[in-house]
């Protein structure tokens, strides 16, 4: 029980280190953030999942001028849900 109690203890402290820090750099992050940076805030160190591949291409249904506006719509029904 003291073991895990002490477990706990330094895994509070290893977060409250992290979050100062974060706060201390909140102001220098940039978007978009380098990947080397999210590997680096993991807290297991993995490397960061490849991007899904999309299903279509909406440059095959519409013209370029009017994908904006289809996601615009897609965006506003979807916020119904």
């Amino acid at each position: 029980m003291e073991e895990n109690i002490s477990k706990l203890k330094k895994q509070s402290t290893n977060l409250k280190s992290k979050m100062t820090r974060l706060a201390k750099s909140e102001g220098e992050v940039k978007f978009p953030v380098k990947d080397e940076l999210i590997e680096k805030m993991d807290p297991h160190g993995r490397p960061l999942e490849p991007l899904p591949v999309p299903l279509i291409k909406l440059e095959d249904l519409l013209p370029n001028e009017a994908i904006h506006d289809a996601i615009a719509v897609w965006n506003f029904i979807n916020s119904f849900k």
